[in-house]
């Protein structure tokens, strides 16, 4: 019977910022292996099924240093309080990479996925931002820095790194290396492939893709207002200038 192990990092979102990507430029790496189920959700909703479960979808392998998972779940903070304690009762020493990326595309990507998969209550992006229930599930999840700070209190920051999907596209070797360095594996990110992935281009003919341009400019600027300060602390923490997503958020 073959080994197995628990994971020692694991990408905790955000969703609709470049998690499946990302999983897959890690999982590419020879010294990083990932779980072939990418969302396991094993800390939010299935512990029940036991840890000798959650190791089975890490088989150790030769040369192998990382193991991981990749669940947007664990940065749902309000709705799933008690994943970072459950990961750091796991395992203290786990390493948390967090993806994050402008708020506005977040929340249209966000819309849009649920737009054809709940069609039937997801009708219109104007709407439901304007609606209190559903901006709890598109606005407050991209409050990056609160649902950040859960994994503050409990893990030391040398083991979080805050990754930003406009680096990861920008400057994709670069950025590569550094979430390698911060993993300690070898630096190889020039040849990591920087195709997209998950990118939502399989759309019914009959479903409308939603873009910014369908958000009033009014409804836009009272969220960027509503997050500005979530997200200035986000760049104080991660040393990124005050404007990087715009002046509309300083």
């Amino acid at each position: 019977m073959q080994n197995t192990t628990i994971p020692n990092l694991i990408v905790v979102g955000a969703g609709k910022a470049g998690t499946t990507s990302l999983h897959n430029y890690l999982d590419a790496h020879p010294q990083v292996f990932g779980a072939g189920d990418k969302e396991l959700m094993y800390f939010s909703r299935f512990m029940d099924k036991g840890v000798d479960w959650y190791k089975s979808n890490f088989k150790v392998r030769d040369g192998v240093k990382i193991y991981f998972e990749s669940t947007p779940q664990y940065s749902f903070r309000d709705e799933f309080p008690h994943v970072p304690q459950n990961i750091y009762d796991l395992n203290p020493d786990m390493k948390i990479i967090y993806i994050v990326r402008e708020p506005i595309k977040r929340i249209v990507s966000h819309f849009n996925h649920w737009s054809r998969t709940q069609a039937h209550t997801f009708k219109d992006i104007e709407k439901s931002l304007a609606h209190e229930q559903h901006r709890k599930f598109f606005v407050d999840r991209t409050r990056y820095y609160y649902q950040l700070q859960a994994y503050l209190a409990l893990f030391p920051t040398r083991q979080i790194k805050v990754v930003f999907m406009e680096d990861l596209i920008g400057k994709h070797a670069e950025t590569m290396n550094d979430i390698f360095q911060f993993l300690g594996v070898d630096e190889i990110g020039d040849q990591i492939p920087p195709e997209r992935h998950n990118v939502g281009a399989a759309y019914a003919t009959d479903v409308k893709r939603w873009s910014v341009k369908d958000i009033s400019e009014e409804r836009i600027a009272e969220i960027q207002k509503t997050l500005s300060k979530d997200v200035q602390n986000l760049f104080y923490y991660c040393n990124k200038p005050a404007d990087f997503w715009g002046e509309e958020y300083v």
